[in-house]
């Protein structure tokens, strides 16, 4: 049985690899405007900023771990201390607003279309 996952998301592949990876079409999150964007990340910091007090527990593949590891790394590079839980809080809220903004056309309702369609 093939393992799946978000480490096969072309997000995950490495990026030095030989092969294009394919786009999505294009949709209105390329196109943004600068305030709404401002709202919306005004709108997650202030959710994360919230303490969790839930607690989860998900199973991610070995490169997806890799990936959150390398990116709490770099942040602490430049100088901004994170964790892993703070960068999945921001994805989930991320995914939660803009399904709520976007609904049909939300990035969550695409991906799903495409893993169930």
């Amino acid at each position: 049985m093939k393992a799946s996952g978000l480490a096969e998301s072309p997000l995950f592949q490495n990026k030095d690899a030989d092969t294009r990876i394919p786009t999505l079409p294009s949709s209105n999150h390329a196109i943004m405007q600068p305030d709404h964007q401002d709202d919306v990340i005004e709108h997650i910091r202030q959710a994360v900023r919230q303490t969790g007090k839930e607690a989860g527990t998900y199973r991610i593949t070995r490169e997806e771990k890799k990936a959150l590891m390398e990116l709490c790394y770099s942040f602490r590079l430049s100088g901004i201390r994170t964790s892993e839980n703070e960068i999945t809080r921001i994805a989930i809220n991320y995914l939660i607003h803009d399904h709520n903004s976007n609904q049909g056309n939300s990035i969550l309702e695409r991906v799903m279309e495409a893993i169930h369609g």
